[in-house]
């Protein structure tokens, strides 16, 4: 069974705290992609949107820099993360 992501200490579970943690990160490829802020925390934010109807967790990885999900009622719908670290 896949672990609770919320219990990582790189889960951050909203867009502007995912920026706050990776700020130089997120403003590479942001200058990369030649795309404006807003436009980038609306489209992760709508994505997480979306996923919240499928699975009960919905996160950002701050070490990955990418999107979580998992259901811990539903262990087929949960995922091992390598990079897992409890807080």
């Amino acid at each position: 069974m896949g672990v609770d992501c919320r219990k990582c200490k790189h889960a951050c579970m909203t867009f502007d705290e995912f920026y706050n943690r990776c700020k130089a990160q997120i403003d590479e490829i942001l200058k990369k992609t030649n795309t404006k802020l807003e436009d980038y925390k609306k489209m992760i934010e709508d994505i997480m949107k979306l996923h919240k109807k499928n699975y009960k967790v919905v996160i950002l990885c701050a070490k990955t820099l990418s999107l979580r999900v998992a259901n811990p009622e539903n262990p087929c719908q949960s995922f091992e993360c390598d990079q897992f670290e409890p807080k």
